[in-house]
């Protein structure tokens, strides 16, 4: 469809529970806009067929079942140690592609020490 719905795994943290992450502003009430034009869960119920008419050239929706969570500060700590490769939020990249294509194409961005990496095949045995 023109929603190009798509389910992937969030993380190991409730992995009963199902998140959203969408672009339906206006369509999908109750949502939380978590940087410009992406917004995080909201009432599924006002979906409806307003959504299936809109002729979108990318998806606008993708669910997640489960999620990644953290102890306070623990995710700082994390960062701090230079556990985490920090890069800018892109929505128009994270609903382009697959998650893998997603982190290549990041990381490419990036350039400098990332780019190499960006372009390792995932499988080491193989490079």
């Amino acid at each position: 469809s023109a929603l190009g719905r798509m389910f992937y795994q969030g993380g190991p943290v409730h992995q009963n529970t199902l998140f959203f992450l969408h672009r339906l502003d206006g369509i999908i009430k109750g949502g939380i806009e978590i940087i410009d034009g992406l917004y995080l869960g909201g009432d599924l119920d006002t979906l409806g067929a307003e959504a299936e008419a809109a002729k979108a050239d990318q998806p606008l929706l993708r669910f997640y079942l489960g999620c990644a969570g953290w102890d306070n500060g623990q995710l700082e700590s994390e960062i701090g140690c230079g556990a985490w490769i920090l890069a800018p939020s892109d929505p128009d990249l994270i609903f382009a592609n697959t998650p893998e294509a997603t982190w290549r194409e990041t990381l490419y961005a990036l350039g400098g020490k990332y780019r190499p990496i960006s372009v390792l095949p995932e499988d080491p045995a193989v490079n």
